[in-house]
């Protein structure tokens, strides 16, 4: 109805509302994003999660490993349960879009992350698998 859902990132908070669609202008999907904005630490605005990229300098592709902890109640004996799962790998980005597989894919259970550059933000999503119970990776992360 000439409305969008906008997720904004300010300096210090985030913000999420309805804005009028025709003051937004369109992202360049097809922009090739420089290697360099790639590289470095990504953490997420909350979370401990995170995934770091660096220039793997022999054959110039980029190794990519993330870490992410899911915090749940007490057991029954009153402890922390958390759950952690890790992914690591060496891709190319094909423009502002990069995949990293952990495992084989012609297997039923690998992982995989899809990792989106949009501006100054890292849009991250996975397939469920890539550790253990509830432990995902799907966020939006901003470089440290």
């Amino acid at each position: 109805g000439g409305w969008s859902c906008v997720w904004y990132f300010g300096k210090e908070r985030e913000y999420v509302g309805w804005i009028p669609s025709g003051h937004l202008v369109p992202y360049d999907t097809a922009r090739i994003s420089l290697i360099a904005e790639w590289l470095g630490k990504w953490k997420p605005i909350a979370g401990d999660d995170s995934i770091e990229i660096s220039l793997d300098s022999q054959d110039g592709t980029l190794f990519v490993k993330g870490l992410a902890t899911w915090h749940g109640g007490k057991d029954f004996y009153g402890n922390d349960v958390v759950h952690d799962g890790s992914f690591e790998g060496a891709a190319q980005p094909n423009g502002q879009r990069l995949t990293v597989i952990q495992g084989d894919e012609k297997y039923k259970y690998y992982c995989k992350v899809e990792l989106q550059l949009v501006f100054d933000s890292l849009i991250a999503s996975d397939n469920g698998i890539c550790g253990g119970v509830n432990v995902r990776f799907d966020n939006v992360y901003r470089k440290q």
